[in-house]
């Protein structure tokens, strides 16, 4: 996990937001995935009925971890692909805004 970033001296970052154990702005680096940005912020936050729900289908379809976060890129909104493979391997730009969305179920 690294640490938040200040980025007043003007380098690239990101921002995660949401369901992540430390949101906030993280340096970008060229190619970073959203895998590499959720890694980043050490993964998702804590929940119990998802973890066991997780665990019990070890590993598959839980919609907290399958369903893709929120990118927003200069003011747009953009739409990931549905399937998790697809969508951990995003390639971000500078700049996104990534949020990991709680779903319960």
């Amino acid at each position: 996990m690294k640490a938040a970033v200040d980025n007043s001296d003007g380098s690239s970052s990101i921002s995660l937001l949401g369901f992540v154990n430390v949101p906030g702005r993280y340096a970008y680096t060229e190619g970073m995935t959203i895998e590499d940005a959720l890694d980043d912020a050490g993964g998702y936050a804590a929940c119990d009925s998802c973890q066991a729900f997780w665990e019990d289908k070890g590993g598959r379809g839980h919609t907290t971890y399958d369903k893709p976060p929120r990118v927003k890129r200069v003011g747009q909104r953009l739409q990931l692909p549905e399937r998790r493979v697809e969508w951990s391997q995003f390639v971000l730009e500078p700049d996104d805004e990534i949020e990991f969305r709680h779903v319960v179920v």
